[in-house]
């Protein structure tokens, strides 16, 4: 009798991996899409060639000229488009942030020498459209540069973030309990504590995101905030 409940069983927990795979990736991760078309008549250029520098990460364009690439880590990357018969374009410096997408379009122009190529620097936007939530950010290169010695350090400087006579962190005056911790999107919260189970060096983070208002419901167990910390890729391995 137990091996046929097992055998029903099996046939559930494998459908729910991927939703869970698809959760965790969203947590640690995010995408870049746009559209590549002709500068001239803004025609789209199916079948155009998408490419991530130093990363093997890219894509193709559709019919409609649309690309997306996925699973991107965050960090910044210069992305190079190319379609037979127009120049090659760079364009440098593109932030990625977690959980969320980044567009980028191409406009290419016409090859007249062959060879050619434009080099662009992208210009981060004022507003993100699909940021939903109250957050604040730190990369890799803004905590290095930070006179701080430990993570409790960085969490200390963020937004709506205090701590008590007993060291326990409040977001926006909730309680303690009340808090999400979260590494590559995997929880590290004590189920009996409620507070953060594993400490991680600060030379080792990514990406450091407090969440502090209105989070998604990707987010469970928590009431007044998420503190998602993303390593860097040499530090999952």
């Amino acid at each position: 009798m137990k091996a046929l409940k097992d055998f029903l069983i099996l046939p559930v927990i494998l459908g729910l991996l991927p939703g869970l795979i698809v959760e965790i990736s969203a947590q640690t991760s995010g995408k870049i899409v746009g559209y590549v078309t002709d500068a001239q008549s803004g025609e789209a250029l199916p079948g155009a060639n998408l490419l991530i520098e130093d990363s093997g990460m890219g894509a193709a364009t559709d019919a409609n000229g649309y690309y997306i690439i996925m699973r991107v880590p965050p960090g910044e990357y210069t992305i190079v488009a190319s379609y037979l018969g127009y120049q090659k374009m760079h364009i440098k410096n593109i932030e990625v942030l977690t959980d969320l997408t980044t567009r980028i379009d191409f406009k290419l122009q016409t090859e007249v020498l062959q060879g050619e190529e434009v080099v662009i620097t992208a210009e981060r936007p004022l507003v993100r459209k699909d940021l939903t939530s109250s957050e604040s950010r730190l990369s890799a290169e803004t905590i290095e540069k930070l006179p701080v010695r430990s993570m409790d350090d960085l969490l200390d400087i963020q937004a709506g973030v205090v701590r008590d006579a007993d060291n326990n962190i409040h977001i926006r005056g909730g309680r303690s309990s009340e808090i999400a911790y979260m590494v590559n999107g995997i929880s590290i919260t004590d189920d009996y504590y409620r507070n953060q189970a594993l400490t991680l060096a600060q030379e080792s983070i990514q990406e450091l995101q407090v969440i502090s208002g209105t989070f998604n419901a990707e987010y469970g167990n928590a009431m007044s905030g998420v503190i998602n910390m993303v390593t860097k890729p040499a530090a999952r391995n």
